[in-house]
Parts: structure tokens; sequence; C-alpha cells
């Protein structure tokens, strides 16, 4: 990870959420390895439930002093579960609250299938902002059989730096 990360908290090592916070109260919560996953980096990870119905759940942070024009390095490790009832997975990394599949505002994404189920994965992408203030979004969405049920995606490991730091 590097050091110039303006993210707080990347690995959820504080063992809560915050400075993060989920767009739906209660859907994206702190493990560490002692539930039996063990963690991309470190101790802990976030786990984001998914939504009935086959919706996704995000989670996002606010981020000052971005600097204008200048190319930004977006990387986090990513994984669904290998008993994951989903047949398949997406995580999108976006800039602001409203979720973006595709235009300038993406900044990231990975489609996870069931042959990938239980293997941290590599997410990445590069974003320039236009202002000094923003904010950074993770999205996690699972397409299941039944839409009753619920699947998860964990993530950590979350950087945003500067690509010529």
């Amino acid at each position: 990870m590097s050091s110039c990360n303006v993210l707080q908290n990347p690995s959820f090592e504080s063992g809560s959420l915050a400075p993060w916070k989920a767009t739906v109260a209660n859907s994206v919560t702190v493990l560490n390895s002692s539930s039996g996953t063990p963690a991309a980096d470190g101790y802990s990870f976030a786990q984001i439930k998914t939504a009935i119905d086959n919706g996704g759940r995000s989670f996002y942070q606010n981020i000052k002093d971005l600097k204008p024009s200048v190319e930004y390095t977006f990387d986090a490790q990513i994984q669904v579960p290998w008993d994951s009832p989903a047949s398949y997975c997406a995580v999108y990394a976006y800039m602001g609250h409203n979720v973006t599949f595709t235009g300038p505002r993406k900044v990231a994404h990975a489609d996870i299938q069931e042959t990938q189920l239980g293997i941290w994965m590599s997410l990445n992408g590069t974003y320039t902002p236009k202002t000094s203030h923003g904010v950074l979004s993770i999205f996690g969405y699972c397409d299941l059989e039944d839409p009753s049920i619920t699947s998860e995606v964990f993530v950590d490991a979350v950087s945003f730096a500067p690509t010529q730091c």
C-alpha cells in the first residue's frame, strides 16, 4: 500500500468502519481473520452484505486535499467467500455517491466468477479529480438464483494515491 495513500483506515485495522460510511445502515461491517477468512492485509477487512433481490450495497469515504488534474491510482483487494451462493459478483469503485458503472467517474471494476470464489483479487484503476474534495465509493453486487437471500463481498487494503508518488 502506498505511503501517499489519501484514505484513512484503508485496511480497517481500527476494527471500525469509520471514517468510511455505509450508504445503507448495517450493510457494511468490519470482520477480522478470526471470522474464518484471513485478511488480505493485516487482521481486518470490510464485509459488504448484498441486498435481497440481487441489489448491491456500497460504502464511501470523503476525501480532502486532492490535487486537481493529478492522476491517482486506486488499488484494493476484493473477495467473494468460497461458500457464497452467488454465481457472479461485481465490485465497482467510483467517485461520488451515485453508482456509476461507466463514464468519467468510474475508477475501477472487477467481475468475480464462480471459479474465483474464496480468492483475494486485485481491483485497480486510475482517476484524475477535477476538484480538491471528493467521495470515493466502493459498490458490491452479487447475482443469486434465489433473490430472497444475500451474499457478501470482502474489501481490504484500499489505496488511493497520486500515481507519481
